[in-house]
């Protein structure tokens, strides 16, 4: 009585299953396989993808090997071209990897410039509001000025009568910020300037006015700062002020 391979073959292995994924199996214990498989479906799907799996680095192996060859090959038909044409490669790779950085880089920049913008309505906006803190404060406060290191315009605003008597800093975004500094006219009326560090606004050395109600705003940028000086529109000198800060 003639007997099924599946009793007269040695049974079959996980050293026969992965064989056959790799192609390596004879021809006979091959087509057993086959018939297994047939039978147990979750069976070859694990081959199916090991199959899948072996492809994939065999053409990454043929892809590397290639190209390994062509660069022989190019160094055998002459030491100066070959070393050339891998230098070009090599440059190309290199160049890919340079424009990535400057993308990052550029966009890098563009995100700190969005964060540290200030509109000049938000500039104005934070002059009147530190006028209105600084002329109503308490007469003590106003009584001692600052030293004149702490003044940057000391010179011309001395000669006007003007004195310093408190600074303090103020935050307009996520990463900008601004100075304050609280003057006193030769009459006694407060005036308030505000600074803040502005690299990619155009200079605007002249100075500009602008009327908000009892107020007068004058507006300037130099040299990467901007500038606005914040007092009543009656405040003596308050042109004058800004005549000898832009002229000097």
């Amino acid at each position: 009585m003639a007997h099924s391979d599946f009793t007269t073959d040695p049974p079959l292995t996980e050293a026969d299953i992965q064989a056959f994924a790799d192609g390596s199996l004879s021809p006979e214990r091959a087509a057993r396989v086959q018939r297994y498989l047939g039978a147990m479906p979750a069976e070859a799907s694990r081959i199916a993808f090991y199959r899948r799996l072996n492809g994939e680095m065999q053409r990454s192996f043929v892809h590397h090997a290639s190209a390994a060859r062509d660069d022989s090959r190019l160094v055998r038909r002459g030491p100066t071209r070959g070393v050339r044409a891998i230098a070009r490669r090599a440059f190309r790779a290199l160049a890919g990897s340079v424009a990535q950085r400057i993308a990052l880089l550029a966009l890098a920049l563009c995100g700190w410039a969005a964060a540290s913008f200030v509109s000049d309505h938000q500039f104005n906006a934070a002059a009147v509001m530190g006028y209105a803190q600084w002329a109503g404060a308490p007469a003590e406060i106003s009584a001692a000025p600052l030293p004149a290191s702490r003044d940057p315009f000391s010179t011309e605003f001395a000669r006007l009568g003007w004195r310093l008597v408190s600074t303090r800093t103020l935050r307009l975004g996520l990463i900008a910020d601004a100075q304050e500094f609280d003057y006193r006219n030769a009459q006694g009326q407060p005036i308030v300037l505000l600074t803040t560090r502005a690299p990619l606004v155009i200079d605007r050395p002249r100075w500009m006015g602008h009327r908000v109600g009892e107020l007068r705003l004058l507006t300037w940028a130099d040299h990467g700062t901007r500038y606005v000086l914040a007092g009543r529109a009656d405040a003596r000198g308050l042109m004058l002020a800004a005549d000898a800060a832009t002229f000097h």
